[in-house]
């Protein structure tokens, strides 16, 4: 699977939007711990994992029988974006805070907060399309790593949905 073009990048994006937003609101309909439970940064970091993890999967039923052509591209690439969306989620998000202070009125947090997830997905989709021009087949302890970082964080994003640590990251704000 070559590298997809921008504009792959960009309707991806619209899509995480979409799911992260259905994500933000699930928990209430359904109560599993991939949705958001609070307004928490944690929550948001959270969602925006298992959003781009639930867009990998899809990509990898919808691609898998014609247009991947290097597994270890593939899946490497893909592990790079579901680790980069929660890490970009979290600086672009603390760079606003940083730049800004506390945005009010609510209408102009909610325009800031959607501009910053639309940034984080742009920025680790663009990243893992990049990748997949890497050859990752000659590292394969690579995509070991990257499992083992996936999987810790999703063990963690579980654990702490059901015991929150005493920590602000945890609180809402």
């Amino acid at each position: 699977m070559k590298g997809q073009g921008v504009w792959y990048v960009v309707v991806k994006t619209m899509v995480f939007l979409g799911i992260y937003t259905a994500f933000h609101y699930a928990y209430p309909l359904i109560h599993w711990p991939i949705f958001a439970i609070s307004e928490t940064p944690w929550e948001h970091l959270k969602i925006g994992f298992f959003c781009a993890l639930l867009l990998a999967l899809a990509e990898f039923v919808l691609f898998a029988g014609s247009r991947i052509h290097s597994w270890f591209r593939f899946l490497s690439s893909r592990f790079t974006g579901i680790i980069l969306v929660p890490t970009t989620l979290f600086l672009f998000y603390y760079l606003s805070v940083a730049l800004f202070g506390k945005i009010a009125p609510t209408w102009l947090k909610v325009v800031s907060v959607v501009f910053v997830t639309l940034l984080a997905g742009l920025t680790a989709f663009y990243t893992e399309n990049e990748c997949l021009e890497l050859p990752f087949e000659t590292k394969p302890s690579l995509l070991l790593l990257q499992v083992v970082i996936l999987i810790i964080t999703a063990f963690l994003f579980i654990t702490f949905t059901y015991r929150l640590p005493y920590y602000p990251l945890f609180m809402e704000v």
